[in-house]
């Protein structure tokens, strides 16, 4: 997947080879920050994000429903980028 932000801010911008290594930290310490709050959530974001499992299969490694895992990987989703775009209340 971040091959894919990747390569997509490359297109946007003209093709060059940029690979904001800044973006990536930020994921990461958005990424320590659900894990604080909710460590669930922020184990299906590393399994389907970085890890590149489908939900059954993240399903199967924490021994939950798809429904829970669908429903997360979706709160998380909206909280991980409200994160990223600043506009958390925290902040």
């Amino acid at each position: 997947m971040l091959d894919r932000i990747s390569i997509g801010r490359r297109k946007a911008s003209g093709g060059g080879t940029d690979e904001r290594p800044h973006d990536v930290l930020a994921l990461g310490d958005a990424l320590t920050a659900l894990a604080a709050i909710d460590p669930l959530k922020a184990a299906i974001v590393e399994m389907k994000f970085f890890g590149g499992l489908t939900g059954e299969e993240a399903a199967r490694v924490l021994e939950i429903s798809t429904d829970t895992v669908t429903r997360d990987w979706t709160l998380a989703k909206a909280w991980w980028l409200r994160e990223l775009s600043g506009d958390s209340a925290d902040r």
